[in-house]
This record gives C-alpha cells, sequence and structure tokens, in this order.
C-alpha cells in the first residue's frame, strides 16, 4: 500500500493526475495486498478497480505461486508497453525485469532479513526505468517515509540505478 502511494506522489510530482487505493482480500497480517495506481494527464474521472493494468509490480516472488500477477495484464498483447516487475531473481519466463529489492533492503537496515522492506526500492526500479526524473520520487519518499527516510531515499535511488545500469532503461514514458 504504501508502495502504491509513493509511486502516485511521485507521479503527481512529475505532473501527471493520479489515483492510489489498495483493495484488502483476507484481513490478516501477512495477506497479499493489491495496490493500484492511475495515471493520466488530466482529471481521471473513472472511480473503478483497474482490471487491465498496463503494468504489474511485485513486491514478493512469493506471490507469483499464490496469485496469478498477469490476470488482465495488457503489456504482451496491446500496443502499449507494459512490463511486469519482480522483486527476485528470472524465475518466470512471461517477467523480463528484475531487481533485486530484498538485498537493497538489507543493505539499508529496512526490515529485517526475514522481512525486507522492499517498498522503495521497487517503486525506485520503476520510475528510473521509464526514464521519470529521480528527484520528484525521492520527494515522494522523503514525504511518505517518516521513519528511516534516508535509508528509505538511498534504497530508493539504489533501485532507480538498478534496471538504468543493467540497460534497462526505455525512452522516458508517458505513463498514460
Amino acid at each position: 500500500m504504501t508502495a502504491g502511494i509513493i509511486l502516485a506522489q511521485a507521479l503527481f510530482n512529475s505532473g501527471y493526475q493520479v489515483q492510489t487505493f489498495p483493495i484488502f482480500g483476507v484481513e490478516r497480517r501477512g495477506a497479499p495486498v493489491a495496490a493500484y495506481v492511475r495515471v493520466g494527464n488530466s482529471e481521471i474521472l473513472q472511480r473503478y478497480n483497474v482490471y487491465e493494468p498496463n503494468d504489474v509490480i511485485v513486491l514478493d516472488e512469493a506471490l507469483l505461486d499464490v496469485v496469478d500477477v498477469y490476470e488482465g495484464w495488457k503489456g504482451e498483447d496491446s500496443s502499449l508497453e507494459g512490463m511486469v516487475l519482480i522483486n527476485g531473481s528470472p524465475v518466470s519466463s512471461r517477467a523480463r525485469y528484475f531487481v533485486n529489492a530484498k538485498q537493497i533492503a538489507w543493505e539499508h537496515s529496512l526490515g529485517s532479513k526475514q522481512a525486507p522492506i522492499v517498498n522503495t526500492a521497487m517503486v525506485g526500479a520503476y520510475l528510473g526505468f521509464w526514464g521519470q526524473k529521480l528527484e520528484y520520487g525521492l520527494a515522494a519518499v522523503e514525504e511518505h517515509s517518516p521513519i528511516k527516510t534516508e535509508e528509505n531515499k538511498k534504497a530508493f535511488e539504489d533501485g532507480y540505478n538498478d534496471l538504468r545500469n543493467r540497460g534497462g532503461i526505455l525512452m522516458p514514458r508517458r505513463l498514460v
């Protein structure tokens, strides 16, 4: 949920109109949560769930065994350049983009070895991949990470540079 808020704030800082909202399944600690971010150049009038996302960000690769993260994804079957970004290693032939956000979180003492907090690194990787401005993301992290703010900003920046350093950046994308 926090990742969705940080992503939406960073895109809003970039001049986009945004909506973000979570969907909770079973309300128990550790249950999968989905958070959606809708982005546009003008006022967003839709007020319903996102059923066909252009992009998917998976913070925990264990979800690949539990949830169909590709459900409704338009990336492969449309003219849009959609992406699936997974925290982990190349375990799925359908996803082309991976970031070891767990390692980044450990390096910056975010969470524990058993439960690393990877949200800022993953949002950083996503925004870096699409060529969005680093400073807008860092400002969003600062605003929405009241605890370990500097560590979260460093994790965001490491995630931001991860795919870029591996040649993953496309052209700056209009996220509409």
